[in-house]
């Protein structure tokens, strides 16, 4: 018993090999402090415990939402790729399309209709219905074409190479009405005029006779004279190609020649403000060799209003053209250099 009777516990802590005893006096009212201490942090052990749980939880959601932006991110760009791919993807089948269908006209295949490509800013589902309805169409034209041609001519005649470097030629005369730079007045303009550097070879569009060569020998003024110095090939079955405004020429009438053979050079002869060729393709169309579209031919360049200019490749321009054989019967002015 302790002072005034209050009880009293003692602690004795026994050290080791003979050290000094430790004593610690514990009364009834300590060890109720004791209990209360022990309580109180029991109270704020489990306090802590039970709000550790809500303090993961709000990190890992922020850790989750965090992911879950930058994957979104990452989507939207895999989408916007795609878009980008799916929208490459609609251009080129348009294109090819575009060829197949004039590589189908002239070889005498019946055509298939082919539908509009949609806008840019068409929605994703009507772009991809487009792509998947026309590539099964192109799939179809495509054995139509392996099985069936009845080409005019030769293919290795036909006029579908380009009668230049396209990479140095710029188009400033397309085939159909338009004012003359001359004359002020509306005529028809049978062919294509590229404008070119003076010098550079003029090719053969497709292999072929060499039918004329040189510069017309004519007083008066007329189609011929205006493209100045020229070489007119045969390809066969009615098919035609003429190259005018030449510098110089290469070859001489009745001189057979391939695809790609050089004819020539760019020049300034006849009428032409700048150096440049006039390409003009003659096709047999309603019975007559007739001046078509070179468009219609030349397959690496592209041709607007596809389905227009199909159903008339002459433009409605057939009646005022200069017939050939004006040409044929001329003799050139000098030989050809």
């Amino acid at each position: 018993m302790g002072i005034g009777g209050e009880p009293v516990w003692e602690v004795q802590w026994h050290g080791f090999r003979g050290q000094r005893v430790r004593r610690m006096y514990i009364t009834r009212r300590r060890l109720w402090q004791l209990r209360v201490a022990a309580a109180l942090l029991l109270v704020l052990l489990l306090a802590l415990i039970g709000a550790l749980p809500v303090g993961v939880r709000g990190y890992l959601e922020k850790f989750t939402v965090k992911a879950a932006k930058q994957e979104n991110k990452r989507l939207k760009q895999t989408r916007q790729q795609l878009w980008e791919a799916t929208q490459e993807l609609t251009q080129e089948l348009a294109a090819r399309v575009n060829r197949g269908s004039r590589l189908a006209w002239m070889l005498g295949v019946p055509r298939v209709s082919f539908g509009e490509p949609p806008a840019p800013d068409a929605p994703a589902e009507e772009t991809l219905r487009w792509l998947l309805e026309e590539s099964q169409k192109l799939l179809e034209l495509a054995a139509a074409l392996a099985t069936s041609s009845q080409p005019p001519c030769p293919l290795d005649n036909l006029p579908t190479g380009v009668p230049l470097d396209l990479r140095h030629a710029v188009p400033v005369g397309l085939f159909g009405v338009r004012v003359s730079p001359f004359t002020g007045k509306e005529e028809p303009h049978w062919g294509l005029t590229l404008a070119a550097p003076a010098g550079t070879r003029v090719l053969a569009a497709g292999g072929g006779l060499v039918a004329f060569a040189g510069t017309p020998r004519e007083r008066k003024t007329n189609l011929w004279t205006r493209l100045g110095t020229m070489v007119l090939l045969d390809h066969g079955g009615g098919v035609w190609s003429l190259y005018g405004h030449l510098g110089s020429v290469q070859v001489r009438a009745g001189q057979r020649v391939l695809r790609a053979q050089p004819l020539g050079t760019v020049g300034t002869s006849g009428w032409t403000r700048v150096a440049a060729l006039y390409f003009e393709v003659r096709w047999p169309y309603q019975g007559l060799s007739r001046p078509v579209d070179p468009l219609l031919v030349q397959l690496s360049l592209p041709l607007p209003q596809l389905d227009q200019r199909l159903a008339d490749p002459s433009a409605s321009l057939e009646g005022e053209a200069v017939p050939l054989n004006t040409l044929l019967g001329a003799k050139p002015a000098r030989e050809p250099r």
